[in-house]
């Protein structure tokens, strides 16, 4: 199955990426986890025996054949009374061998086209397992994506958060020096250690959440929980065609939706099946077989046969005791469900893709704005960190500033990859995420 995977992630979803020394991408990642996980090895082996029931043998499709062979020995006392004859005929330990060997064989002729639909819907069984095997893979690589990219997220927060860290302790020091030398408030420096105490705090709290994504990352690539991970950073969005191209992709590719259709049609044939049962049946038997007996207490002291024999059968139902109309009428109803069903499960993934394209749409144009924001933010902390040198702005100004810059780092950060998922999402909606 590895084989039939190409991950439309390496065209699309990461053209932008830039590989780092021993970075891992997030292909890589996804290639190791389904190798690694459990369920999809399960998964696969279930695919495996869907794929050999659907034979034309398990269809009734082939005929039967089979050897028999068998050897008797027997010794008895024998007496024989014969009419007209005043003693009997006595033999005390008369010995029998009795020796046979044969071949069946057994082939159903016509069935009602019985045979052929069985065979038919055993193929739409292994193909439903197909496609319910790639949901799970689908699965896997979105939860094994999603860690990734979180945990990328958490080592740009925890880098955001050490400048601002870093910027609270020079305000510190500066509220220090200010004090020292010209007597500056002790409210100022006061309300600068508080800060800085309050982005120590916070500092941690990213180091930790960095610590658990990476722990999430390890155990879905099925390795050692501390392991140390690597990532490669992923610097431009991914582009995606329009909705309605995706649409139509959906209607073709999205396992979901072909997994409906396929359910469809089983119900079809067992619809057509059920019919089967009003149809004269024709069976072929064919026969050769050899036997031989030796008596010694028998008139008859040896009987030897070889020969074949053929035969045809046929059978015509004519009362089953309403049975069979019952079973056509429920297999009717369930076809009908069955395409019910599958019109549900087209609008239903309708109305998902369009959310998803919407939100992928709405994480675009909102990166660009904080983009925007984020410029000005810099431009304003960089002024205010210029005026405040020089006393013309108060350390609640300037701790404006410089939050209102973390604020839109931390903003941005989280669309980046925000964007990432959703995209992602998409993709697994329009059957793109794997071929």
């Amino acid at each position: 199955m590895n084989k039939r995977i190409i991950f439309f992630l390496a065209g699309t979803l990461i053209s932008g990426l830039t590989l780092a020394q021993d970075g891992l991408s997030v292909q890589s990642a996804i290639e190791e986890a389904l190798s690694n996980n459990p369920n999809i090895r399960i998964s696969r082996s279930r695919v495996e025996i869907a794929e050999n029931n659907a034979s034309l043998g398990n269809a009734g499709l082939l005929p039967t054949l089979s050897a028999g062979a068998g050897v008797n020995y027997d010794v008895d006392d024998v007496s024989i009374q014969l009419a007209g004859s005043p003693d009997p005929i006595e033999t005390t330990g008369a010995a029998t061998n009795a020796l046979n060997a044969n071949l069946n064989l057994n082939y159903q002729v016509f069935s009602g086209f019985n045979n052929k639909r069985t065979y038919s819907k055993l193929q739409l069984a292994a193909a439903q397992s197909e496609m319910q095997s790639q949901l799970e893979v689908e699965g896997i690589i979105l939860q094994v994506a999603a860690a990734f990219y979180n945990v990328l997220r958490a080592e740009n927060n925890l880098q955001i958060l050490r400048n601002s860290k870093a910027i609270s302790e020079s305000r510190v020091e500066r509220s220090q020096a200010a004090k020292d030398l010209s007597g500056g408030s002790s409210i100022a420096l006061l309300n600068a250690i508080v800060d800085l105490n309050q982005d120590s705090v916070e500092l941690l709290n990213a180091n930790q959440a960095l610590t658990e994504a990476r722990i999430n990352f390890n155990q879905l690539l099925g390795r050692d929980l501390v392991n140390e991970v690597v990532l490669t950073a992923v610097e431009e969005l991914p582009e995606l065609e329009g909705h309605e191209a995706l649409k139509e992709k959906m209607m073709s590719q999205n396992p979901t939706q072909i997994n409906a259709r396929l359910t469809e049609q089983s119900s079809l044939l067992d619809y057509k099946i059920s019919n089967s049962s009003y149809l004269p049946q024709l069976n072929f038997s064919g026969s050769y077989s050899y036997f031989r007996n030796e008596s010694e207490g028998s008139f008859l002291q040896l009987n030897e046969t070889l020969g074949y024999g053929l035969g045809l059968t046929l059978s015509v139902p004519l009362f089953t005791g309403g049975t069979r109309r019952s079973a056509q009428k429920n297999a009717k109803i369930l076809m009908e469900n069955s395409k019910i069903l599958n019109e549900e499960t087209s609008r239903t993934l309708e109305k998902q893709l369009l959310i998803a394209y919407r939100d992928y749409q709405n994480s675009m144009q909102a990166f660009e704005l904080e983009q925007t924001s984020l410029e000005t933010a810099e431009l304003n902390f960089e002024l205010s960190e210029e005026r405040f040198a020089i006393g013309q702005i108060s350390n609640v100004d300037f701790r404006t500033a410089q939050l209102n810059l973390l604020m839109s780092q931390n903003n941005l950060n989280n669309l980046q990859y925000n964007t990432q998922l959703t995209a992602l999402e998409v993709l697994r909606l329009s059957g793109q995420l794997m071929k």
